[in-house]
């Protein structure tokens, strides 16, 4: 079982295209937890979290950091799922989505939980 975590970050491609040579040599993930909103969001949309499923090819990617930080220029997380899952679904052997959207989905840990034994 893999587990890899990682917050706001970017542009990876422009700035730091080391990290995903890097992440790239990493088995390939279980579980994804990652970043869909920073404040680059502006300018390269879901580009840094598509670059980093497609570098750490996991089975699942739960989206985190996507709260409302900046209201009314952010919107919270139930706004981006649609358009996150059309950009994820587009990538080739795409993960699964497991979206936690406030407050119910928190009350829900099935979300987050998973067989330890396979990968």
């Amino acid at each position: 079982f893999v587990l890899t975590w990682h917050d706001s970050s970017g542009p990876l491609v422009t700035d730091a295209p080391q990290v995903l040579d890097t992440l790239r040599q990493l088995p390939a993930s279980s579980v994804q937890i990652g970043s869909i909103q920073g404040y680059n969001q502006y300018t390269n949309g879901l580009g840094d979290t598509l670059d980093y499923i497609r570098a750490l090819r996991p089975s699942v990617f739960v989206p985190s950091h996507h709260d409302n930080w900046l209201p009314p220029v952010s919107a919270p997380a139930a706004a981006y799922e649609p358009r996150l899952r059309e950009a994820v679904a587009s990538l080739p052997n795409s993960p699964e989505v497991r979206m936690l959207v406030d407050p119910t989905d928190y009350l829900r840990p099935s979300l987050l939980a998973f067989d330890l034994t396979t990968r």
